[in-house]
């Protein structure tokens, strides 16, 4: 499983740090860690303060509804759509021997990394519901959000490649075998 740069930050600025510690702590490169900084704070993520000539970033813990929102309509909604657009450009998935191509392998792994995105924010949710964070009426609308895009995705993809649902549901069977733990 590869971390993100954005996914360390994030977990080390619980607390205000220093620029040169969360690079420390993130054990990467110092230009990509900045850079990740940047984008960071610039989506409102981080926040920042200066004492003397020092920078520190601190997480912002938001649950507010304009946050959510922009999250879910920039970020997901988007997602979706460009991956919507995309396997409307392919008719079929196979290739003349009845195999999945490998255009059709990239599909899928891309579909997986949606789902698998979509399944981490309502996970998300159904804890911040449980620690009391966010209301559970709130919770399960976001959650209903996101499963609604979801839906819309997989109903997507079994209507437009219907004859070849077979071979994406053995594909689905398959990639797990490839999956590996490294302790």
């Amino acid at each position: 499983m590869r971390i993100s740069y954005a996914d360390r930050i994030l977990k080390i600025t619980g607390e205000w740090i220093h620029t040169n510690e969360i690079v420390r702590q993130s054990r990467g490169n110092r230009t990509a860690v900045i850079k990740t900084l940047y984008k960071l704070v610039k989506s409102e993520d981080l926040e920042t303060k200066k004492e003397r000539n020092r920078i520190f970033y601190k997480r912002k813990d938001m649950t507010s509804d304009e946050s959510f929102q922009y999250t879910f309509t920039n970020v997901t909604q988007r997602n979706n759509n460009e991956f919507l657009k995309a396997i409307n450009n392919y008719s079929k998935l196979t290739t003349k021997k009845n195999k999945l191509s490998a255009r059709a392998k990239a599909i899928l792994r891309h579909l997986e990394e949606l789902l698998d995105r979509i399944m981490i924010v309502r996970t998300r949710m159904f804890f911040q519901m449980n620690l009391g964070i966010i209301s559970e009426t709130r919770a399960k609308k976001r959650i209903k959000m996101y499963e609604d895009e979801m839906n819309e995705v997989m109903e997507k993809i079994t209507t437009k490649y219907n004859k070849e649902l077979k071979l994406i549901q053995e594909y689905f069977q398959d990639h797990n075998k490839e999956l590996s733990f490294k302790i």
